[in-house]
């Protein structure tokens, strides 16, 4: 009597492990390259002027945001403290203008945020008759209806410039959706990119080249400098390739003797010192 294998069960079951196996691998880099990707995104990190005694910070929420999907902007006075001021913050997009009406009073250098209810979040979609790629919306500005200081003073409206958006967080973002969430993983694509550079600019060269002038005179030491850039330039393209460039990364990292930050892999000297020394 033949016993069934239950090859639906098994599979499962290797779905799971791989599923867990990469958790444990990769997330932790996933998550890490993603904060450091927010902390550049975050409500407060730049400051823009508008006018002379008011600047702002702004958050545009985007597709692959988590629920809710809510843009903000903040506001803090400039050399002088504001009683009392009123806006209205304007999105246009190919076929729509968006407005908001926005009242703050007593604006210091502590910021006050400010949610924006009325404008989209920022999402893209293909036209189907003109096959043409839009977004919820592509420019904004503010105009300034009313600002009141603190000294009575009161400043004639004034708009804003016009700003275009770029839409970097998706025409010139890495994003992998994995374990149910989206991670943006251009930390880890940009040390990538820094370990093969160093392979194809960096290995094998001194840190500073000197140019002699050219003589065709061919002796036993100017084959030896022959073979040996050979070699090194069979090396490059070795170490260069996607596979290798990847295997090297994660290396690094599994490794522990190299973390990853803004401006790529760096080696840790040890786990009782909290310098760091830059790989590349």
């Amino acid at each position: 009597m033949s016993i069934p294998i239950p090859i639906g069960a098994i599979l499962s079951a290797i779905r799971w492990l791989f599923s867990r196996l990469t958790k444990f691998l990769f997330m932790t880099t996933y998550r890490h390259s993603h904060e450091l990707w927010a902390m550049r995104h975050q409500l407060g990190y730049r400051w823009d002027a508008c006018g002379k005694y008011l600047e702002y910070s702004e958050h545009f929420a985007t597709a692959i945001d988590s629920e809710p999907r809510s843009s903000k902007i903040a506001f803090r006075a400039v050399y002088e403290e504001i009683e009392k001021l009123t806006l209205v913050f304007e999105a246009e997009s190919d076929i729509a203008v968006y407005q908001e009406r926005i009242e703050l009073i007593n604006i210091s250098q502590k910021p006050v945020i400010w949610t924006l209810t009325n404008i989209p979040y920022q999402n893209i979609w293909v036209s189907k008759e003109s096959e043409s790629i839009h977004f919820s919306w592509n420019s904004y500005s503010i105009k300034v209806i009313q600002l009141k200081l603190k000294n009575g003073k009161e400043v004639e409206r004034y708009d804003s410039l016009r700003f275009s958006l770029v839409h970097n967080w998706i025409l010139n973002s890495t994003w992998k959706y994995k374990w149910g969430h989206f991670w943006n993983l251009n930390e880890i694509m940009h040390a990538k990119r820094q370990l093969r550079m160093y392979w194809k600019y960096g290995f094998g060269k001194p840190e500073v080249t000197v140019y002699m002038p050219h003589h065709h005179e061919i002796n036993e030491q100017g084959e030896v400098n022959q073979l040996v850039d050979y070699v090194i330039e069979q090396i490059r393209k070795i170490m260069t390739k996607d596979l290798i460039i990847s295997l090297q990364f994660w290396f690094a990292i599994w490794s522990g003797l190299y973390v990853l930050d803004e401006k790529g892999l760096k080696w840790r000297r040890g786990s009782d010192s909290k310098e760091e020394k830059k790989l590349l």
